[in-house]
């Protein structure tokens, strides 16, 4: 029964896989393709386009890793690998993840800076900030994710090559300077790489949210009706789709936290499939929520 259970488990996880990259990477390089476009059209990309642009690419990297770890793990592949060669893979893998993250912290901040309104000095000049800062805070943020794993896979690679000149003479010394070491690694890419970005979606969801309410209560006692006109639809729309993206990542963000402090395997399963969830709807809600790709891609479809 154990057998038949890990060979369903292991198909089930083999069709999730690949189900949710059927529907990711077309979403993701629908995304690539409009904005490509836009760029030969216009000689320059939009700073809400080349944040989309830049979570698109990192979401098709992201996933290929993804699916390359579940199909060399359950295949028996990974045994064969040498360990430097797997860490190295894993930990670009924790780095794209973080890539993301932070690149859908940008996007909440950029769209909670383009809908609020206020006459605060402080909102009028972060508002003009944000457009110019935009391709430094990605790069920023790209550069900062893949630090903290590489720092820790150099490390790593280290304290082995030490282990093994000393020929592990004292293995429990060894096993408790790298649990430290674990453990110190773990809690830095929470907070850096998943935490802080969860705060900032939150934050600046939650101000949009409190704009579009009182908004809507401006438009009530001025007798206009409701949400009907364009932009304000618009404004709903994008505020469903920024909140869409924080709900996906906050079960992200979880599912990572017990996918490292926990040992049951039933829990580490569900994890696993709840991190695949991520990259391949996170394409979908993007092109639901922006109009520019939303409009374009029936015709997309119907000229292939």
């Amino acid at each position: 029964r154990v057998g038949d259970m890990n060979t369903a488990y292991n198909i089930g996880i083999l069709v999730i896989a690949t189900a949710l990259t059927a529907i990711g990477a077309p979403g993701n390089l629908f995304i690539l393709a409009i904005n490509l476009s836009t760029v030969r059209s216009q000689q320059v990309l939009p700073p809400t386009d080349l944040i989309i642009s830049g979570l698109a690419l990192s979401g098709i990297v992201f996933q290929t890793f993804l699916v390359y770890l579940v199909y060399m793990e359950l295949l028996g592949m990974t045994c064969q690998m040498e360990i430097s060669t797997f860490m190295m893979i894993f930990y670009i893998t924790d780095a794209l993840g973080s890539v993301n993250f932070w690149f859908i912290s940008w996007l909440c901040i950029f769209y909670c800076a383009k809908i609020v309104r206020s006459g605060s000095r402080l909102v009028i000049r972060f508002q003009q900030w944000i457009n110019g800062a935009v391709r430094h805070l990605l790069a920023w943020s790209a550069v900062g994710s893949f630090t903290v794993p590489v720092c820790y896979y150099v490390f790593s690679l280290g304290m082995n090559h030490t282990d093994i000149l000393n020929n592990c003479t004292n293995l429990n010394i060894a096993e408790h300077q790298k649990q430290i070491v674990d453990d110190s690694y773990y809690c830095l890419y929470l907070v850096l790489c998943c935490l802080l970005p969860l705060v900032i979606m939150t934050t600046s969801s939650s101000f949009i949210l409190l704009f579009l309410r009182r908004h809507a209560m401006r438009m009530q006692r001025s007798a206009a009706d409701g949400f009907s006109s364009p932009s304000s639809e618009a404004h709903v729309r994008v505020s469903k789709m920024v909140l869409s993206l924080m709900g996906i990542y906050t079960v992200f963000d979880i599912s990572i936290m017990i996918f490292i402090f926990t040992s049951n395997e039933i829990l580490v399963l569900i994890t696993i499939l709840l991190c695949y969830l991520c990259p391949g709807v996170t394409p979908v809600i993007i092109i639901w929520g922006t109009a520019k790709l939303r409009n374009r891609l029936p015709t997309a479809c119907w000229s292939k």
